[in-house]
């Protein structure tokens, strides 16, 4: 009962689609210039690579991800609603179901906002990727497997969704566990934003740093890319709903 209302509350929730479309307005303004000003022919991977490559989102990716739903136990904690939840599912129900919710709308954000970014370059594009188009993306993991040009691109379309979805999921998880610590909705949103900066500095030129995460373009191994994510919403979740249980429970 409670998830068909989280479920509610997330796709009702107006910061949702607001971030959705400042999303969509950065990720597009170098695609759309380089559209209308550029002149020549591009293929569908060539023009990918403008906005992921070009655009100022990278930097700012993490805090897209909070915004739906993150701060949703500060919203139940500070005003007393979270009481009459409890009454009706107990304290364990309602944080892991809390959890799970907060991770997938940052999941469904993300990717919905990668999917519609890369199918407007697969719809805009005028010439079929060929080995030629490609070997600019000669250090890409699906690159060195043969598997950029599978299904001409579809693959490489759900590949992309794929990684963004654990990224908006974990960034989504960062965020709800720092508001079971601190319960106040800006330190929830500004917190993740500040630790993913400081760990892309910290951790540029590595495969798992978080910008390539998103991605999934420069690591060793999907699988070990995707497996490290899960680990780290897994954690998230379960020193969430222990935070969660030991504030309730005071």
């Amino acid at each position: 009962m409670l998830i068909k209302c989280d479920l509610h509350r997330v796709f009702s929730n107006h910061k949702l689609y607001i971030s959705y479309v400042i999303s969509l307005a950065i990720l597009l303004r170098p695609l759309v210039e380089a559209l209308t000003e550029g002149g020549g022919q591009y293929s569908f991977l060539y023009l990918q690579s403008i906005p992921f490559g070009l655009s100022d989102y990278t930097p700012f990716a993490a805090i897209f991800c909070v915004l739906p739903f993150a701060d949703s136990f500060c919203e139940d904690y500070n005003s007393g609603y979270i009481h009459s939840i409890l009454l009706r599912i107990g304290t364990k129900k309602y944080a892991f179901q809390r959890f799970l919710m907060t991770a997938f709308s940052g999941g469904v954000l993300m990717s919905l906002t990668v999917l519609t970014v890369l199918l407007f370059c697969y719809i805009a594009a005028e010439i079929p990727d060929t080995a030629e188009t490609v070997v600019f993306m000669q250090n890409t993991l699906l690159y060195k497997k043969g598997l950029l040009l599978r299904w001409n691109g579809i693959f490489f379309i759900a590949y992309r969704v794929l990684f963004a979805f654990l990224f908006g999921c974990l960034w989504a998880s960062v965020g709800f566990c720092i508001s079971t610590i601190v319960v106040n909705r800006y330190v929830t949103f500004v917190a993740p934003f500040v630790l993913y900066q400081i760990l892309w500095t910290l951790i540029e030129n590595a495969s798992f740093n978080p910008a390539y995460a998103l991605r999934g373009d420069y690591a060793s191994s999907s699988l070990c890319l995707v497996s490290y994510q899960l680990i780290q919403i897994i954690v998230c979740g379960i020193y969430s709903i222990y935070r969660i249980q030991r504030r309730l429970i005071q």
